[in-house]
């Protein structure tokens, strides 16, 4: 009778997680409850952006890397939206700009100062007005300067061009209507060739963004729920093979992954539960290393 190993083994076996000390973390952080399924925070090697609440209107705050421990409730806010703020990005070329999308269908980008903050920024750098409905995404090229691509509830990507004088801008430089539902989530290659959507119909697109044109579409029926699917790269892979991920727990919430490529290691983590699951990624399918629970809630 021959002997069959229960589990593979992994080189990242021993990756286990901690929670860090108090005075490492950002304390009091009014953090929003209303960006739906999108990353609440972004960070740069200078700043972290966290949406947070605020009443009458849409805000976040900006806070340096190195300011750890309690925030002060009346730290300054970027505050110049009149909907919610769905989405923040930093701009990939420049640490000191930033990118937020609301619920008033606008597109804002502002600069940020390299002292301390201290007052609140109302006047953004420049205004972005092209959707009809509210805009949940934004994405920055990555290897085009002043590119930006939004997505909102009118089920059109937007293409827009910063490098112009206009303070507000109304006109896109191209925009893809290849969607027939909300898009759910967008990412580019490493060279920006190529972007992926993932969009509440259970469709998966791969589209040209210079042609705008739809290059493979993959249809995932499987999912019992819309907001299952995830979506990320992977470089190793051919690209019609897609893994999902068995190990995470079905949730109407979503699962996120993070894909890093220098050591072919997927992260995963539940939108909404405090799972974090380090995957060893596998010609076939995805490896489960170790499942870190944390008590502290989407940190």
């Amino acid at each position: 009778m021959s002997w069959h190993r229960q589990y593979r083994s992994s080189k990242f076996r021993h990756v286990y997680g901690k929670a860090a000390s108090k005075d490492k973390c950002y304390d009091c952080v009014p953090i929003t409850r209303n960006v739906h399924d999108n990353h609440f925070c972004a960070v740069n090697p200078h700043f972290i952006a966290v949406v947070t609440e605020c009443v009458g209107g849409g805000a976040f705050i900006v806070i340096p890397i190195q300011q750890t421990g309690k925030l002060d409730p009346h730290y300054p806010k970027i505050c110049g939206h009149k909907g919610n703020v769905l989405d923040v990005k930093w701009n990939p070329f420049n640490d000191f700009v930033i990118a937020s999308c609301s619920e008033d269908a606008s597109v804002k980008i502002w600069d940020i100062p390299k002292h301390l903050l201290t007052r609140n920024i109302t006047n953004p750098k420049k205004e972005l007005l092209g959707h009809v409905r509210k805009v949940d995404l934004i994405e920055w090229h990555p290897t085009a300067n002043n590119i930006l691509f939004s997505s909102g509830y009118d089920y059109k990507i937007m293409i827009w061009n910063l490098d112009t004088r206009e303070a507000v801008i109304s006109n896109p430089v191209k925009i893809l209507d290849a969607h027939k539902d909300v898009v759910l989530s967008m990412s580019f290659n490493t060279d920006g060739s190529l972007l992926a959507t993932a969009c509440r119909d259970r469709k998966i697109r791969l589209i040209d963004p210079r042609a705008g044109t739809v290059l493979q579409v993959g249809l995932w029926s499987s999912c019992s729920y819309l907001l299952e699917c995830f979506l990320f790269w992977v470089d190793s892979l051919p690209l019609k093979k897609t893994h999902p991920c068995p190990t995470l727990p079905k949730a109407p919430d979503g699962a996120i992954a993070f894909y890093f490529s220098w050591n072919t290691c997927c992260h995963c983590r539940k939108q909404g539960f405090c799972i974090l699951v380090p995957c060893s990624l596998l010609p076939e399918t995805l490896l489960e290393v170790h499942c870190f629970h944390s008590s502290l809630l989407q940190s």
